[in-house]
């Protein structure tokens, strides 16, 4: 997908977009690993889940950070995601 990536929440299905393709996760009920569902190990403990009409982010790994793209503010687990947020990776040296 290359980078930067940015997640588009649309309903309950989940949209990671990248420079290089877009991938699309229409989520089940429960918790969903993104990096293990799209096999990208550098998203591995990002967690996201369907609740009612909306996406919940429920975990983000350590150094990863989410911001909204309207204000860039920063988005914890516990809150929805919004229509679409950036996805920030930490650097490898």
């Amino acid at each position: 997908m290359g980078l930067p990536l940015r997640l588009r929440a649309d309903g309950v299905t989940l949209h990671v977009c990248g420079p290089y393709g877009e991938h699309a996760l229409t989520l089940r009920p429960g918790i969903t690993d993104v990096g293990a569902a799209l096999q990208a190990p550098a998203l591995r403990g990002l967690s996201v889940t369907p609740s009612g009409p909306r996406v919940l982010l429920a975990a983000l790994p350590e150094g990863v950070t989410l911001r909204r793209v309207a204000d860039g503010a920063d988005l914890r687990p516990g809150t929805y995601l919004p229509a679409e947020a950036e996805l920030h990776l930490p650097a490898v040296d």
